[in-house]
């Protein structure tokens, strides 16, 4: 492991403090510790933190930004038609799931496999980030030299390469709603476990349940592994949409998706095209 606090320490000497992403494991506590020390903003699909980088970037900022490799995929249209024909530069690291050789989750395997490739595709210059932290100042010099030049550059980021960073209570934003209202008790909204019981104790043998990928579809396999579930792994805020077409295709069967607000937020354009189409199952 190399020490996070001086890894973004150096990332500061050379002028790196304007930060945007999307959570991940691997880069969690890189993400802390721009939250800690810098300027971080949290986007809500890996699109969209390129995007918000590269307005940094147009701003004078020398701009990061932090992404899972499953998501580089919604990052490509502004990787190859903003970043690119712009000149934009931006400075990424994404995380290496499903690398070859380490086991990981099914839905990691193939983007595991393809990520170098993918970078070299749009012609983003890369390297696998060092676990040596002498290395890792040549690499930041490589890449600051890179950015300076407008050109974008990629670290691609191996399990276990950074040392754990608390995220502080005081640098979590604090957003003061317009309208608040006290619930007690007996107004209080179910927990998500509680909600999903209610839905799954209404189905009948015509009715199909989608779940979306994380919590959503564990705890309704908890609750009823049933032959008519699906569960839903990575892809996601696609779960809405596997669910129109499903409905779309077999009008005499009840479909029910059930997402997840994170992805849901990520492909919110969905209800739209639900709103419109809206099958009557």
């Amino acid at each position: 492991m190399i020490s996070t606090s001086v890894f973004g320490t150096q990332l500061k000497k050379l002028g790196f403090q304007f930060y945007s992403g999307v959570p991940c494991s691997y880069l969690k506590h890189l993400i802390n510790y721009a939250i800690n020390e810098c300027e971080y903003v949290a986007a809500a699909n890996e699109g969209e933190a390129v995007a918000i980088a590269a307005g940094a970037s147009i701003a004078g900022n020398k701009a990061v930004v932090l992404m899972q490799n499953s998501g580089l995929a919604n990052a490509v249209s502004p990787l190859t038609s903003l970043i690119h024909p712009f000149k934009i530069p931006v400075l990424g690291f994404v995380s290496f799931r499903g690398e070859p050789g380490c086991p990981d989750e099914p839905q990691h395997e193939l983007m595991g496999e393809i990520t170098p490739a993918l970078l070299n595709t749009m012609k983003i210059k890369w390297e696998y980030l060092s676990f040596d932290f002498a290395e890792v100042k040549k690499q930041l010099q490589r890449a600051n030299q890179a950015v300076e030049n407008n050109e974008s550059y990629f670290f691609i980021v191996k399990k276990g390469t950074f040392e754990p960073v608390k995220l502080l209570e005081k640098s979590i934003k604090n957003v003061t709603p317009k309208m608040k209202s006290e619930q007690i008790t007996i107004d209080e909204l179910p927990s998500r476990y509680e909600a999903l019981q209610v839905v799954n104790s209404l189905k009948d043998n015509d009715t199909i349940q989608l779940a979306a990928t994380g919590k959503t579809g564990r705890e309704l396999y908890e609750i009823e592994d049933a032959r008519n579930n699906f569960y839903m792994v990575g892809s996601m805020g696609c779960v809405s949409s596997i669910g129109l077409g499903l409905a779309l295709s077999r009008n005499e069967k009840n479909i029910i998706t059930i997402d997840g607000d994170g992805a849901l937020l990520m492909r919110m354009g969905n209800l739209a095209t639900n709103g419109y189409y809206c099958p009557a199952n």
